[in-house]
């Protein structure tokens, strides 16, 4: 597969496929919380673009470097939707990321992610298998 050059071409189903050949989940229009977060400089004020961008050239963990990305996005006056096929993750994924950013600031993208401890040992400390 080819680098990808654009994001033409999509459609509105459950998984659409990019240009650079990923099939992606789209849910249709992003519409969770679409006007509480602001676009432009209105989003997360205190923070400029090219600083989010260096944060993710820097950022070694994937899945925090993909957020400052998004961010920045956003900071350029980006919709959900094309930040979601830009960087290729579900839309109410990035909502949910920018929406703790804006909140929460750039410590939000660094948050733990949403798994929990597991299920835990299934006997006792003390008791043996048989």
């Amino acid at each position: 597969m080819g680098a990808c050059q654009g994001q033409q071409n999509f459609t509105k189903r459950s998984t659409t496929l990019h240009p650079c050949g990923l099939v992606v989940p789209t849910t249709g229009r992003c519409m969770k919380r679409s006007g509480s977060i602001p676009a432009g400089g209105d989003f997360m004020p205190g923070t400029s673009a090219e600083a989010l961008r260096r944060l993710a050239k820097r950022e070694m963990d994937a899945p925090t470097s993909r957020k400052y990305m998004a961010a920045c996005h956003r900071k350029a006056g980006r919709s959900f939707e094309e930040i979601s096929q830009m960087i290729l993750v579900p839309c109410d994924e990035v909502e949910d990321w920018l929406a703790a950013m804006h909140k929460g600031g750039l410590e939000a993208a660094a948050a733990p992610r949403g798994k929990g401890p597991g299920r835990g040992r299934s006997t006792p400390p003390g008791a043996r298998r048989a």
